[in-house]
């Protein structure tokens, strides 16, 4: 079926602001969801604060200020221990928590609040909105026309380019142009690997040689600084039985003048 250059145009740009409408319409939807839960884990942290914080510090105040009970104090410490954990782990991330009982009954008893109401109220707006842009679409039958190989966002941005800057006259035409673009892009990434790669491995060679040359010359400069400390060893034990030699000769000298003393 033949298509003008402004219908195609047309169809493109359709399907590019539904790919934008949709993409924005699904992050609102999960920023209300996200609020809903963060009222829900608020009720469930209030829950645990009133069923073992609240009792704990009772329990611990009463032990330490009117029975001094040594029992009643560590079932205080306990309880409080156990709402440290649980409070930890009530996070949005924990899965665990949103499937309890104590999530379930929460969400059950918030149903009817205004805030949630409100955000569940925005989220089937937002629904609506989607499924007009579904209806939309559908509607246009750009779909059909464009293959479903190039529906998505990039080739059609892509090919929206090459028709408005008269780059392309025809479907088959920007078709063409995004593969050959898309091929040398793939090329072109395929050569910078290979030449990261290369520069890699000439660093790495490099690298390698020059610590060889390092641990060489570390090597000789350890061979004459060991040759230097021999040296001293000797000379040391040399002037150390030179002193001997003295000591003996003082000795015998000290000896023969008392001697001459006493005569």
């Amino acid at each position: 079926m033949y298509q003008t250059k402004e219908q195609l145009m047309s169809d493109i740009a359709l399907l590019i602001k539904a790919h934008d409408q949709e993409k924005s319409q699904d992050r609102l939807i999960r920023q209300e969801e996200k609020e809903i839960k963060h009222l829900i884990l608020k009720q469930v942290k209030k829950k645990t604060m009133l069923m073992l914080l609240l009792p704990s510090l009772v329990m611990i105040l009463i032990s330490l200020f009117i029975y001094h009970s040594t029992s009643l104090m560590m079932i205080g410490l306990i309880l409080l221990i156990v709402w440290f954990v649980k409070n930890k782990n009530i996070r949005p991330e924990n899965k665990s928590i949103t499937k309890s009982k104590g999530y379930k009954k929460a969400e059950k008893e918030l149903k009817d609040q205004p805030d949630i109401q409100q955000h569940q109220h925005n989220i089937q707006r937002h629904q609506h909105t989607l499924t007009d842009i579904h209806h939309t679409v559908a509607a246009s039958k750009a779909q059909q026309r464009i293959p479903k190989a190039y529906t998505h966002i990039h080739s059609l941005r892509s090919m929206f380019s090459y028709l408005y800057n008269q780059r392309a006259d025809t479907l088959k035409e920007a078709i063409n142009l995004y593969e050959t673009e898309s091929h040398q892009a793939r090329m072109e990434g395929q050569q910078q690997q290979i030449l990261s790669t290369v520069t890699q491995t000439s660093v790495d060679a490099k690298a390698a040689k020059y610590a060889s040359e390092l641990a060489a010359s570390n090597s000789q400069a350890s061979a004459i600084w060991a040759e230097r400390a021999a040296h001293s060893a000797r000379a040391a034990n040399e002037n150390a039985a030179e002193a001997s030699q003295n000591a003996s000769a003082a000795a015998t000298h000290a000896y023969k003048a008392r001697k001459n003393t006493e005569k």
